[in-house]
């Protein structure tokens, strides 16, 4: 069973690849590219701007950024950076909902 990587519960294996682990372990760092960490912290702006999960919308607004990035890895850095920031200021953004905004981008599925 070495494909499965042990989570650390009993019997909870994390399914997702070593490069998404990683992503999510460096999220409190700032992004080494500048227009991607500004890309994570506008993403929570447009969140936060947009109501949150009061207004469903705000993820039609979500797309544009992950069009312009268009790579899945540098979305996947982007998503993880963009989730840590919003947990720092309390606010409710999730990866759960970029999933959804960027769903066919780059290959991005939810």
């Amino acid at each position: 069973m070495g494909f499965f990587k042990k989570k650390q519960a009993r019997d909870m294996y994390d399914l997702r690849p070593d490069s998404e682990l990683r992503a999510e372990k460096d999220s409190q760092k700032t992004l080494s590219d500048s227009r991607l960490e500004a890309y994570a912290n506008e993403l929570v702006d447009i969140y936060e701007r947009d109501g949150g999960d009061k207004n469903m919308d705000f993820e039609t607004n979500l797309r544009p950024i992950g069009e312009a990035i268009n790579d899945k890895e540098k979305m996947v850095l982007v998503a993880y950076r963009a989730e840590f920031i919003a947990r720092a200021k309390g606010s409710g953004l999730v990866i759960r909902h970029l999933e959804y905004a960027w769903d066919g981008i780059a290959g991005w599925m939810h």
